[in-house]
């Protein structure tokens, strides 16, 4: 049984008329540009007694008779027809919405009514409609970063750093020196965080009852981190750059200036390779 028309014989007269080949036709009556549909359209054509000699073709279409499309398929409103589009992700929905069966003849008339009134469908994703770019909602947070916080977030990153790379990382209970304990391919490695907004970083430690100065009147001093307190700096600056160096290093400082470090400058949270190894070949 042939398949039932989803456009009529004037529709055809006027996709004739305006296109230079078959292809074209098929495309403006809403249809596949497929060679059992041009030449389908052909046999019309040929029916209606039509001109298409401006259309290039190699062979002779023998002529069809078929009935117009149902008065039905064609009676909708465009107006109807637009909202629905409107609000719909897929020609299922639209269908649905006009009061229409599931069917790819109800999807094809209602794609080629679309196509004449200008209808814009790019919003409809068909059986992809899953893949459509969901609406952004407002969530409670429209702060924007704040170097000023900084400080608080080195450590939670530095224990993102290892535990992104297989090495679980504990937080003490108790003051210590370290600010992590994070296991490591040599054991277990006490880890100071450190931060800065700036090219250079201070790596001291307070120590009360120590004073910088003996006229400055203060009761807390600084002084640099021994090897027996901790075994590695993790520095993270606000530019999102991020060092690892073994305390060993800068033994005795109190300033390191960043850019004498590069040799211990690592990836990012999700980068490799590190810049201070070297990768096996092989």
């Amino acid at each position: 049984m042939a398949r039932a028309r989803t456009w009529t014989d004037r529709q055809l007269r006027d996709a004739v008329a305006g296109n230079e080949t078959w292809a074209a036709v098929a495309r403006q009556l809403g249809l596949q540009a497929s060679g059992p549909n041009t030449r389908r359209l052909r046999g019309h054509a040929a029916r209606l007694g039509l001109d298409s000699g401006h259309i290039a073709v190699r062979t002779v279409a023998s002529v069809i008779n078929s009935p117009e499309p149902y008065d039905n398929a064609l009676n909708i409103d465009v107006q109807e027809l637009r909202v629905a589009v409107a609000t719909s992700r897929s020609w299922a929905q639209v269908a649905e919405r006009m009061n229409r069966a599931r069917s790819g003849r109800n999807y094809s008339n209602l794609r080629r009514l679309a196509a004449a009134a200008g209808i814009d469908t790019s919003g409809l994703y068909g059986q992809s409609w899953w893949a459509a770019p969901v609406t952004a909602q407002m969530t409670p947070f429209s702060r924007e970063f704040n170097p000023d916080n900084l400080h608080q977030t080195g450590t939670a990153i530095a224990a993102a750093w290892f535990v992104g790379r297989g090495y679980m990382a504990s937080i003490p209970v108790e003051p210590v020196p370290y600010d992590l304990i994070v296991e490591s391919d040599q054991g277990l490695q006490r880890v100071q965080v450190k931060t800065t907004c700036g090219d250079t970083v201070g790596i001291t430690r307070i120590q009360y009852g120590l004073r910088n100065y003996p006229s400055s009147g203060k009761y807390g001093g600084r002084r640099p981190y021994l090897r027996g307190e901790i075994d590695l700096f993790f520095i993270y600056t606000v530019k999102g750059t991020m060092y690892l160096i073994p305390v060993a290093a800068v033994q005795g400082m109190t300033r390191l200036a960043l850019s004498r470090y590069s040799g211990y400058r690592v990836c990012g949270l999700n980068e490799r390779p590190y810049s201070n190894l070297v990768e096996s070949s092989g």
